[in-house]
């Protein structure tokens, strides 16, 4: 028999509903926006042969979940696994998809379908800041095309959470295939933890109501299928192949010893959890469990609780729970609840929850912390940013250096060049009392901004060109109106620079510093007309002999374009 639904294909066949009892899931329930989901009713099952019952139709997202009795034994990990539910009851739950892409082709409900075919078990869609109650199985997928990386995560109850990170599938049709065989390796690893890995999972017979499902590889495409149909050739066989890498039992041994792996103690065990693994070239465990990781290169496939120490580079498969220090590259496919510190760089998959020190620091997920380097960059920041280039997301905090980028920041930049898409890049030109023309280029973020300009001016029969920079503050106001002020300077050049003395090229030169207040006016996002005052005082270079500078203060006035 067969698992009965009202979606088409091989293998369903549709019959009249019959009543069934729904099955309640407390623990679900008690979760908020997702108990109001599940709203379990009665469903219609078809009963197939006497006690053999089926699920009516899988829950689709516009309906309220409505679950029948499980299968007897589907011979997989879920409800319906052998011995699943005595041996996590998470499995009597359904499981929770949290989906993130920055891109709409990923379609969300295919995959909860594939999901549900392959595992046998009820997918329900919940918002990633949804707060699961403990008891609450939960895959999450983050697809990041702009980056070319595909994130899978599975978290049960009680285990330690399993990451996954492969180059994203070039195409929609591939990422849902790519991600269902991906989830079910994942899931039969966390499986195969609990039940035994000596335990061969048990065929399902006809009454069970389930077909047998291969476990290892990804089902066939059938002999209709087109060449279009079929996965690229790469994509499913690296996560499968990532999938199957740290699959089987947990073994424990408190020290391990490697020349360069397997040429060590745990040879043939890569998935071993240890409290000191000491490398001479390259060693690998499992999990580092509250301890040190000490060599060349190291490497650790799952979570890291403790210290690694290398000369070349540390890599964490999951999340770091403490220090990782190398001369060249630290890496953690997960988050990090701690400090990074590299000569080369560091990056964390996931967020960062401490420090990152090194030339380039790149953080994938949220910064709660502080980045130090040459080149830092994050999602959103919630801390500092201090090198040449830092670049975030949503910045609520410091963001110091040469250049500054971020969507929004809602802190303090302090750099030459700051710009944040609620700010810009706006060409501008203007004239005033001191300046017959200016032309300059304005980075701005929501309250600071750095114009840089050139301008040119007529004076005493010569024609003067030079160079510009102000530092602003800009005040949004109501009708579409903004109030900034800016410190600046601009040096126009009217005498020779080669061949004279510096007294004599100097003296036919402008310096102006001015202090000034403006009102834009903006009519469209690309088209604003701006006014304002200055105080402006001109500096003129030995005009006499007994006097090197002579300067004269006044107001000014101005006007111009912005784009």
């Amino acid at each position: 028999m067969r698992l009965e639904g009202s979606r088409g294909g091989p293998g369903r066949r549709s019959g009249a509903p019959r009543a069934g009892v729904a099955v309640a899931v407390a623990s679900l329930v008690a979760s908020g926006a997702i108990g109001r989901a599940l709203a379990f009713a009665e469903a219609g099952v078809g009963r197939t042969s006497g006690a053999s019952l089926g699920v009516a139709r899988p829950p689709r997202a516009e309906d309220p979940v409505a679950l029948g009795p499980l299968p007897v034994d589907s011979g997989r990990p879920g409800p319906g696994g052998s011995g699943a539910s005595a041996a996590n009851p998470a499995w009597a739950s359904p499981l929770a998809l949290e989906v993130r892409s920055d891109t709409p082709a990923l379609d969300r409900d295919a995959l909860r379908l594939a999901l549900e075919d392959e595992l046998r078990w009820y997918v329900v869609p919940v918002d990633p800041a949804e707060t699961l109650p403990a008891s609450v199985a939960r895959i999450s997928v983050d697809l990041r095309a702009a980056r070319g990386e595909l994130v899978v995560r599975y978290d049960e109850p009680g285990r330690r959470p399993l990451v996954r990170v492969i180059p994203a599938p070039s195409r929609p049709e591939a990422t849902v295939r790519t991600v269902t065989w991906l989830v079910g390796n994942l899931v039969r690893d966390q499986a195969a933890d609990l039940l035994g890995a000596d335990d061969e999972p048990r065929a399902a017979s006809p009454e069970a109501g389930v077909l047998p499902v291969p476990v290892s590889s990804p089902p066939a495409p059938s002999p209709q299928a087109s060449p279009v149909d079929e996965p690229p050739v790469n994509e499913p066989a690296v996560a499968v192949a990532r999938a199957q890498a740290s699959s089987g039992p947990d073994r424990y041994a408190a020290v391990t010893a490697s020349v360069f792996y397997p040429l060590a103690t745990n040879a043939g065990a890569p998935s071993i959890r240890t409290h000191l693994s000491l490398n001479l070239i390259y060693g690998r465990v499992g999990a580092l469990d509250g301890g040190l990781q000490l060599g060349f290169a190291n490497a650790v496939s799952g979570n890291v609780d403790g210290v690694q120490l290398a000369l070349l580079f540390n890599h964490a498969g999951g999340d770091v729970r403490g220090l990782q220090i190398a001369a060249g590259v630290n890496q953690a496919s997960s988050d990090v609840r701690g400090v990074q510190v590299a000569f080369g760089s560091n990056h964390a998959f996931g967020d960062l929850d401490g420090v990152q020190v090194a030339f380039i620091n790149t953080t994938h997920g949220h910064v709660r912390g502080a980045q130090s380097g040459l080149v830092n960059t994050a999602g959103d920041v919630s801390g500092m940013q201090v090198g040449l280039v830092n670049v975030g997301d949503q910045v609520h905090g410091v963001q110091l250096g040469l250049v500054n980028v971020s969507d929004d920041i809602r802190g303090v930049p302090i750099g030459l060049i700051n710009v944040s898409r609620t700010g810009g890049v706006h060409p501008v030109v203007w004239t005033s009392g001191s300046t017959q023309l200016a032309v300059g280029v304005k980075f701005a973020t929501r309250n600071v901004y750095t114009l840089f300009s050139g301008a040119t001016e007529a004076d005493r029969d010569l024609r003067l060109y030079g160079p510009g920079l102000a530092l602003g503050l800009r005040v949004p106001l109501p009708w579409r109106l903004i109030f900034e002020t800016d410190l600046g300077g601009t040096y126009l050049f009217g005498g020779p620079t080669r061949g004279v003395s510096r007294r004599d090229g100097m003296r036919d030169d402008l310096g102006l510093a001015s202090w000034r207040t403006i009102l834009n006016a903006e009519l469209h996002r690309r088209f604003t007309l701006f006014a304002g005052a200055a105080l402006t005082s001109r500096f003129r270079f030995y005009q006499t002999d007994s006097q090197d500078v002579s300067y004269d203060l006044g107001p000014d006035f101005f006007a111009g374009v912005q784009l």
